[in-house]
């Protein structure tokens, strides 16, 4: 699937084989009324929109955090290879990032918008990034960080988010499910921004 948006240049592509892939294009920060609220637990951490939906995602896992790190790792040395500025991984992108994921997987849907019908620059605007673009890749089924990373370089419209020098930020946040899902065990979402 790819989704346009002509206000602004938006990367939304989605790609079903066996796994999932999708491109999101960015859109400027909007501004949203909702104030969000934290609920924690153990191992992670969420803040609420009003619609219900996850806007962060704090983790402690130190697997998860590595698997997000890795594929951060990979796009840049990927940019770099290609002469374009490494990205600056951020916390609160990467936390964004991983509430999607978290949210795609607790609600069995594999897509940018989430149920509440928010679009991921929504979602980013409503946890606080400051941003003048924002773009989201997902994939779902893709087990290690290489393969996820792999499979978004051969979609030409992942590729492209990952290859767009105008980002300075980006984050990728990873969610496992261990029991039998609606679609896939393990979802990734990787945003990028411009400040």
């Amino acid at each position: 699937m790819l989704d346009t948006y002509n206000s602004m240049t938006m990367k939304l592509t989605a790609l079903v084989p066996l796994l999932a892939l999708a491109a999101c294009f960015e859109k400027a920060a909007g501004s949203d009324d909702a104030s969000p609220t934290v609920v924690s637990s153990a191992t992670w951490d969420l803040t609420y929109a009003a619609t219900g939906h996850p806007l962060v995602a704090t983790s402690r896992d130190g697997a998860v955090l590595s698997r997000e790190s890795d594929v951060e790792a990979l796009v840049n040395n990927y940019r770099v290879s290609l002469g374009l500025s490494a990205l600056q991984p951020t916390s609160g992108v990467r936390d964004v990032a991983r509430a999607h994921s978290e949210h795609m997987i607790a609600h069995s849907f594999f897509d940018h918008r989430s149920p509440e019908l928010d679009m991921p620059w929504d979602r980013a605007a409503r946890a606080g990034l400051a941003f003048t673009r924002f773009g989201e890749n997902i994939a779902a089924g893709y087990t290690s960080p290489q393969s996820a990373f792999n499979a978004w370089l051969a979609s030409a419209g992942h590729r492209a988010n990952i290859e767009d020098p105008d980002w300075t930020h980006h984050g990728v946040g990873y969610a496992f499910t261990p029991t039998d899902p609606a679609f896939y065990y393990d979802y990734w979402t990787h945003d990028f921004l411009k400040q």
